[in-house]
């Protein structure tokens, strides 16, 4: 084996990982982005107003005009 081959060789290898760094990176951001939506609605439903406790709140509607 010669020198020039094993240069291929090694720059072949390193540039295989390259595409999974980028995909892990691209991922990982992704992930995050994804938890903090999921964390946005969480603090919403969590600052949101609590129901009534009367069940007949909101029974009887009169639209007559």
């Amino acid at each position: 084996m010669n020198l020039a081959g094993v240069s291929m060789g090694a720059s072949g290898i390193a540039g295989i990982n390259t595409p999974n760094a980028i995909d892990y990176a691209m991922l990982s951001k992704s992930l995050d982005s994804d938890a903090a939506a999921a964390q946005g609605a969480i603090n919403m439903i969590n600052s949101a107003p609590s129901p009534s406790l009367d069940p007949n709140v909101g029974t009887r509607f009169d639209a007559s005009v």
